[in-house]
């Protein structure tokens, strides 16, 4: 099962931390609170791929 806002909430989420290092307009507890989100969202992303129903149904 695919979620496709993920993906677009994980790309999101590293352009604005992009944006923000390039500025440098950004204070560390927004950058980590930013960095822990992308963290958390990829492995999201990897739990989705691992415990997907289309994959335990071919097995």
């Amino acid at each position: 099962m695919r979620i496709p806002w993920l993906d677009v909430t994980i790309v999101f989420s590293l352009r604005e931390i992009l944006i923000k290092l390039y500025a440098q307009k950004f204070s560390s507890r927004d950058l980590v609170a930013l960095c822990i989100l992308v963290i958390v969202l990829v492995i999201a992303r990897s739990i989705t791929i691992k415990v997907s129903p289309a994959l335990s149904k071919e097995s």
